[in-house]
């Protein structure tokens, strides 16, 4: 299990900081730790989330 912060998230998935905290709107797996003051990102999870959300043409 990779835990990753938001800042290598959008480096690994070439998207902007912008989109991740959009996604976690709209149910982006994420844990967090000291309350919400820091949240990581489990690689595994992000990715099956994505997956979920892929639309078939």
């Amino acid at each position: 299990m990779a835990l990753l912060n938001v800042k290598e998230l959008t480096g690994y998935l070439k998207v902007s900081e912008r989109t991740i905290f959009q996604w976690r709107k709209e149910g982006l797996p994420c844990i967090k730790f000291q309350g919400r003051r820091i949240v990581r990102y489990d690689m595994d999870e992000v990715m099956k989330w994505l997956d979920n959300r892929k639309v078939v043409n």
